[in-house]
């Protein structure tokens, strides 16, 4: 069985809904939509990567946020220009935090799911 790693879904899965994000931007009534979602799909991403993750990171969702925010920039600088006015450091800042918060929620809901827990207690009948 191989095991793809949650950090890289995580990243197909932010770049696909940050690509649909923009190609919605690029209509006039859509024209502010990324600042919205951008940071929530970051957040989703740092969910999946927390939650589905083998070992927990010490920083839960900051590799999938980086690596997001880094993609998004090099696109961007070089094949994509039209992307540029969206790269603004505020909106980048908050994917970023966005994908920690993501993380670290998804590493909780881990841990809860591990946990192992106690039976509940029978009790007698009254008679």
């Amino acid at each position: 069985m191989v095991r793809i790693p949650a950090t890289l879904v995580a990243l197909v899965v932010a770049m696909g809904l940050d690509a649909a994000t923009f190609a919605l931007a690029s209509m006039p009534p859509f024209a502010d939509l990324p600042i919205t979602l951008l940071p929530l799909w970051a957040a989703a991403a740092g969910l999946i990567a927390g939650r589905w993750s083998l070992r927990t990171p010490p920083v839960p969702g900051f590799a999938v946020g980086m690596l997001l925010v880094a993609t998004q920039i090099g696109c961007a600088s070089g094949a994509y220009p039209e992307l540029q006015p969206f790269m603004f450091p505020q909106l980048l800042m908050i994917q970023i935090v966005g994908a920690i918060g993501g993380g670290m929620t998804g590493t909780l809901l881990a841990r809860r799911a591990q946990q192992d827990r106690a039976p509940e207690p029978e009790y007698t009948a009254l008679s």
